[in-house]
């Protein structure tokens, strides 16, 4: 019997009143915790958890035992944050993968082509947009340990918190997580990750939202100085995304030359009844030259002739140029 409390499906959110975890509701639902023990553990399990974290933003790691008692102790992850409504003080947790997710069955095997290929050892930008709670960071996760598992070589992941534990070795790769904070922004946290990468490997930095000039800009130039960066972007569309990108390095052509000649590849993802739904827009490492020139232009909405014709391929199950 697997180590846990109950299924993935019985238990992805916990909220209740700050110090009333009797009053809890999980989801899916909102159902109460009403007389099942193992559920009541849990929440007060949170509850006491909570209590050593003074911040509104936090990561729980709650130890549980198996159904039976008599199984090993398994350890579930949660982000957790305090909200204020006119009830009082919420407390609400999101449970998150233990383990990033195997990629193979994960996306469409032209989009599992795409990330895992080995022209992207020479480094560039890979973005992940869409809505919240899409499922782009579990991508770009899978991506990462796929990568390293693959070809070896140093990941640093940098986000606010850390969604999926990845720390420690994947074949003979190694990821290191870092935790973004005011002390340690993300800009700096980039900074940082550059002058630890070993020579002569592989070198990929997993990033979470990036909101401020500075972090936008030391990522592009990671991306043009041979490290793959993964990031996410909540945005609505591909063209969407790199309006965003280009303010965020703060316009001209400066931003829209830097973008043209570190993006690989775009992705707009969302969920339907939990499966990852992609539009793709790869930027081939030969033959590529339009997509660039139309992007250096800041002619995003000439695209949409490539975005269709990638999706056509996709569709039909066929190889997306890399």
């Amino acid at each position: 019997m697997a180590a846990s409390y109950a299924s993935d499906e019985e238990v992805t959110d916990v909220y209740f009143p700050e110090g009333q975890p009797l009053r809890a509701l999980l989801y899916p639902g909102p159902r109460p915790v009403g007389a099942d023990q193992r559920l009541a553990a849990l929440v007060a399990g949170l509850d006491q958890a909570s209590k050593a974290h003074a911040g509104n933003f936090f990561t729980i790691r709650l130890k549980v035992p198996s159904v039976d008692g008599a199984g090993p102790v398994a350890t579930w992850l949660f982000r957790a944050q305090r909200a204020t409504t006119v009830g009082g003080r919420l407390l609400i947790f999101r449970r998150l993968a233990a383990a990033p997710p195997p990629l193979e069955g994960l996306l469409p095997k032209p989009i599992t082509h795409v990330l895992t290929h080995a022209s992207l050892c020479k480094g560039g930008m890979l973005v992940v947009c869409g809505g919240p709670g899409q499922g782009k960071t579990t991508t770009l996760a899978a991506t990462v340990a796929a990568r390293l598992r693959a070809f070896g070589g140093l990941c640093v992941a940098a986000e606010d918190p850390p969604e999926i534990p990845l720390e420690g070795m994947h074949g003979d790769g190694l990821c290191l997580q870092m935790e973004v904070s005011a002390e340690c922004p993300l800009d700096q946290a980039i900074h940082t990750a550059m002058r630890l990468f070993p020579v002569g490997v592989p070198s990929l930095i997993l990033l979470g939202e990036v909101r401020s000039r500075k972090a936008a800009d030391e990522a592009l130039c990671a991306a043009l100085n041979g490290t793959l960066v993964c990031m996410t972007l909540h945005a609505s569309s591909q063209v969407e995304a790199l309006h965003r990108i280009v303010g965020l390095v703060g316009g001209g052509d400066h931003a829209h030359n830097m973008l043209a000649a570190s993006l690989r590849a775009i992705f707009h993802q969302r969920l339907v009844n939990r499966e990852a739904k992609i539009q793709p827009l790869v930027i081939p490492e030969k033959g590529g030259e339009t997509i660039r020139g139309n992007i250096r232009n800041g002619r995003f909405e000439l695209l949409s002739s490539d975005l269709q014709q990638q999706q056509r391929m996709l569709d039909q199950d066929k190889p997306l140029p890399v």
